[in-house]
């Protein structure tokens, strides 16, 4: 660990990116909330099971526009015109929602899951390039960005959720303005074209290991979140008996939780803003934090509330530290290692496989997790993994970054 320069902060930029991308997301999320309502709803009356494998291959699409649009920003838009372009289409996707009909539902979905994919990929990579020169700095960067986009999430969710419930079109309405609004606030600003990277003195040039690191990562992280999904039905039952047993309301529980990844997030940035850990020892410690996590898992809680009350912390704690530890690794790989002209496309690959991590779990029988198999596996493959990668670290060279 190490004090970063004092010349080296955060620039406005920075929070008008993460305001961007936490309005395009609280919009995108939003409508997500309700557009399954919608299907069922009088309006178009469809089957519950349609409506949600419509949902299904909607959300898909989202993930893998992802990769494209990063393709389509690298190679033949540019990244600015790419993530204008994205919120553009994800805006005329919600108000073609507003007209009822099954061809108004298909060709809006198809547009959001593009524009989304444009607007996301593209505008993460340019929020990366701000920290060329500061890469140091590129961890808290990130972190700061899944704050702020997690608060436009809830806001967007209740401010959506809200005008839905006056009136399916209005909800589409204010999703579509809400995601115009994200554009124009990029449009209209002189954001710098950031295309080179810069070296300090006695830096080591990044060089092809740099794949590696993201391959590892993205590994690594796949896997975290994958185990993550698995036992989260088993968190979420824990804290309804502990709200059962105290007599409190589930939602407070819930709360404490957001709360807790809230403070955290807000800490981290603030550390990491002025000293620096690497982000090999990062990755280490966020796979040792995901195995402590599930090592409470095989406490024996049953009708014992103090030990439900331990487990349940405990769990939640380091699954809170290991997904902020975990986090901004891909991205702040990715910046510092890869040319500017293929960041998008490879940030946009890389992440993919996390993203897919909660379809590919709900995949699993459910027959299959009602033993505690899969968390000793998750156990030790995380253990595993923070270990070794936390002896490779060892071997890096001193003034290389990462």
């Amino acid at each position: 660990m190490e004090r970063i320069a004092k010349e080296q902060k955060h620039g406005s930029t920075t929070f008008l990116f993460a305001l961007a991308r936490a309005i395009n997301n609280g919009a995108y999320y939003g409508l997500r909330g309700v557009l399954v309502l919608y299907m069922v709803s009088y309006t178009l009356a469809l089957p519950e099971d349609e409506a949600l494998s419509i949902y299904l291959v909607f959300t898909l699409g989202v993930l893998f526009s992802k990769a494209v649009g990063g393709i389509l920003g690298d190679f033949v838009l540019g990244n600015r015109m790419a993530y204008l372009t994205g919120a553009l289409l994800q805006a005329i996707g919600c108000f073609v929602l507003c007209i009822s009909g099954f061809d108004s539902l298909y060709i809006g979905l198809v547009l959001i899951a593009l524009g989304n994919g444009l607007f996301g990929t593209n505008a993460l990579s340019e929020f990366g390039k701000l920290y060329y020169g500061k890469e140091k700095l590129s961890d808290a960067g990130f972190t700061i960005l899944n704050f702020i986009s997690n608060i436009g999430i809830v806001i967007g969710t209740i401010l959506v959720g809200y005008a839905a419930d006056l009136d399916y079109s209005i909800g589409f309405a204010v999703a579509g303005v809400v995601t115009a609004i994200s554009g124009l606030i990029l449009f209209f600003s002189n954001i710098p074209a950031n295309t080179k990277r810069q070296y300090a003195i006695g830096e080591t040039v990044p060089n092809n290991k740099g794949y590696l690191y993201i391959g590892i990562s993205t590994v690594a992280i796949f896997l975290f979140w994958f185990f993550y999904e698995l036992g989260y039905s088993d968190l979420f039952e824990l804290g309804y008996l502990i709200s059962e047993a105290l007599r409190m309301p589930e939602m407070l529980v819930i709360e404490i939780n957001n709360s807790l990844s809230t403070y955290a997030s807000v800490g981290l940035a603030v550390f990491w803003s002025f000293f620096y850990v690497k982000t090999q020892r990062k990755l280490a410690l966020g796979m040792l934090f995901g195995s402590i996590a599930f090592a409470f898992y095989f406490i024996d809680s049953y009708a014992n509330i103090v030990l439900s009350i331990l487990q349940y912390g405990g769990i939640s704690i380091f699954l809170v530290l290991a997904e902020l530890f975990l986090f901004p690794i891909i991205c702040s790989t990715a910046v510092y290692y890869v040319k500017p002209k293929y960041l998008s496309t490879v940030m946009g690959l890389a992440i993919l496989p996390s993203l897919l991590a909660a379809h590919l779990a709900n995949l699993i029988p459910f027959e299959a997790l009602e033993t505690n198999h899969y968390k000793v596996g998750a156990f030790i493959t995380m253990l595993l993994i923070g270990i070794l990668v936390l002896f490779l670290s060892k071997g890096n060279k001193k003034n290389e970054l990462i």
